[in-house]
């Protein structure tokens, strides 16, 4: 069975959506425009075009846009720091530009890549033609050399993968993070590039480091572009204070960590999401400990206070014995009952830490 939907209640429910819109250029036999909406992975537009000012642009995404919505809430764009593309974000539709991380990154290794393997491998070159030639001298000096540059590639591809690791909402597991400590997390990463750059000596002839370096301030206000999306539809939510609570706090990073894995398939980076998401698990069952404990607490005096005054109760009345033994007969099912409700508490009380445990 299927419940039929109306196509103005569709219309209604597209027209209420809110876009992240990426946008850049690509060539093959000639320029094309691409818009591709964020969240979904829809390609709004792909259209080949004369020029790539900011008037061609907001006339083509204007025309594609309304062709699919008739409203809708542009919340940001992502792109390079092309100023056609900076001018269409922020003048010609008046939200923010942010910075897109894979143009960040692919300035560094531009610069860092190619320039650090081929040092390494003729370093190698060097060693096993000294190795060759059983120069001993050579040999010391050329191993050196190669261990150096071997060090520095490792550094290098780590402060990469660190880079990757620090642009995203949370930290240790469901910790909020924000624009400054991932501002100062990310510079600190940049020092790193400088030292290798300064012990390899490589030269950086077109500014590249200068170039990624001047884009932090627009990548990393993602962050917060993110909490004032996500602060608002919370606040949407018919949940109570300790529900909404709640829902931003363990829900919500958990389900961000799980989405994060499932996008990268590099090993070491998803072995590190894969950590934030068990530090998340942790800091939900540590925040059930709390509960669980207090109600076992509750369940045990429950039936303790149950017992008790079953005892003194009889130990007052205990005049005739025979009365006493018809009372106990008739109230023994009542402590039946009382041990019954703590029992089915204490149940209660696990089966839900269980079932937080699995999810």
């Amino acid at each position: 069975s299927h419940v039929a939907i109306s196509e103005t209640t569709i219309l209604k429910i597209i027209r209420e959506i809110e876009l992240i819109l990426g946008v850049d250029e690509t060539w093959f036999d000639k320029m094309l425009l691409v818009c591709q909406e964020l969240q979904s992975g829809f390609i709004i537009m792909e259209e080949s075009a004369e020029t790539r000012s900011a008037i061609t642009w907001h006339e083509r995404l204007t025309k594609n846009i309304s062709y699919y919505i008739d409203k809708a809430k542009i919340l940001y764009f992502v792109s390079d720091r092309a100023k056609a593309l900076i001018n269409l974000a922020e003048v010609r539709n008046n939200v923010k530009s942010v910075a897109d991380f894979f143009h960040f990154k692919h300035g560094i290794n531009k610069l860092l890549c190619l320039a650090l393997a081929s040092k390494l491998r003729f370093s190698k070159q060097n060693l096993d033609n000294s190795i060759a030639s059983n120069n001993t001298e050579q040999i010391e000096i050329y191993e050196q050399e190669y261990a150096h540059y071997q060090f520095f590639s490792d550094f290098y591809s780590e402060t990469m993968n660190n880079f990757s690791l620090i642009l995203h909402p949370y930290y240790d597991g469901n910790k909020s993070n924000n624009s400054i400590k991932v501002k100062d997390d990310i510079k600190d990463e940049i020092s790193k590039i400088k030292d290798i750059i300064s012990q390899c000596n490589i030269k950086d002839k077109y500014n590249l480091l200068i170039k990624s370096n001047n884009q932090v301030n627009r990548l990393v206000c993602v962050i917060d572009q993110w909490y004032d999306i996500i602060d608002v539809h919370i606040e949407n939510l018919s949940l109570s204070i300790e529900g909404k609570n709640w829902f931003r706090n363990y829900l919500l990073p958990k389900t961000y960590w799980q989405s994060a894995i499932k996008k990268t398939s590099y090993s070491l980076i998803k072995n590190r999401l894969k950590e934030q998401l068990l530090f998340c698990i942790n800091s939900i069952n540590c925040s059930g400990v709390i509960c669980s404990v207090s109600a076992f607490i509750v369940s045990f005096l429950f039936m303790f206070c149950a017992v008790a005054i079953f005892i003194v109760k009889y130990a007052i009345k205990s005049i005739k014995i025979i009365f006493v033994v018809f009372m106990i007969v008739c109230d023994f099912m009542w402590l039946i009952f009382f041990v019954k409700i703590g029992s089915f508490l204490l149940f209660l009380v696990f089966a839900v830490n269980h079932i937080g445990n699995c999810y």
